[in-house]
């Protein structure tokens, strides 16, 4: 008996040593804004026609970074200086844009923060925004998310230029994507950011998955692989 308890305990001790830290968090920024959009960047993910135009994101696993922003929103609700915030689902053209959303995830935990405009304010759906008087949240997103932060994301989409050129001679990170399947894509060229599933009814009923990795979108083929 006491050789099957020994057992036992070591094997929930390799077992625990295995469960990994999960965490992440997820950018995404209001890019192209939709005639009278809201003025809420929240209310597009869930059944926005056009990701990766009106709304663009990037993900980073850098360890720590998800509590930090977790501890940061219950401090901003705790004590940062609150004013009334006129976003409240209407039309952005009548009120203060909230552009940025972070999602959070700890391991089976769930939470996002939405901010103003340079990440200024946290704000709430009860319409109140935290001022961020000592610039924390910038101090905690720059390192991870610095460079996205900082694009001029409508600017980028608005002077794209289509072109002809064999999809075959298209590098990404200087390799060749054309004809990889999702799970070499992600390992071999860059981890892909957003992904946007759409209905084609027709003679008969498709559904077809686009995959969005920066500002480049792929097609997978019913092959599995990246087609034209």
């Amino acid at each position: 008996m006491l050789y099957i308890l020994i057992l036992m305990l070591l094997s929930l001790s390799i077992t625990a040593q295995e469960i990994q830290d999960n965490t992440k968090v997820i950018a995404y920024r209001l890019a192209v804004m939709p005639i009278n959009g809201s003025c809420n960047i929240g209310d597009y993910p869930k059944d926005i026609s056009a990701t990766g135009t009106t709304v663009q994101a990037t993900a980073s696993i850098e360890p720590g970074l998800a509590r930090k922003l977790f501890n940061l929103k219950k401090e901003a609700l705790a004590s940062w200086p609150v004013q009334e915030c006129d976003c409240k689902g209407q039309s952005y053209r009548k009120a203060e844009v909230i552009p940025n959303m972070y999602a959070i995830q700890i391991n089976g935990y769930r939470d996002t923060i939405f901010t103003t405009k340079d990440n200024c304010y946290i704000y709430t759906r009860e319409g109140k925004k935290y001022f961020d008087g000592e610039s924390k949240l910038e101090a905690i997103l720059n390192p991870a998310f610095g460079d996205f932060v900082t694009r001029d994301l409508e600017k980028e989409i608005n002077e794209r230029v289509f072109d002809t050129v064999a999809v075959g001679t298209v590098l990404i990170n200087g390799k060749r994507f054309y004809g990889k399947s999702r799970k070499a894509f992600e390992r071999d060229i860059v981890p892909f950011q957003m992904v946007r599933t759409d209905t084609v009814f027709g003679k008969r009923t498709e559904v077809a998955k686009k995959f969005f990795a920066d500002n480049f979108e792929v097609t997978f083929g019913e092959s599995g692989r990246v087609r034209e």
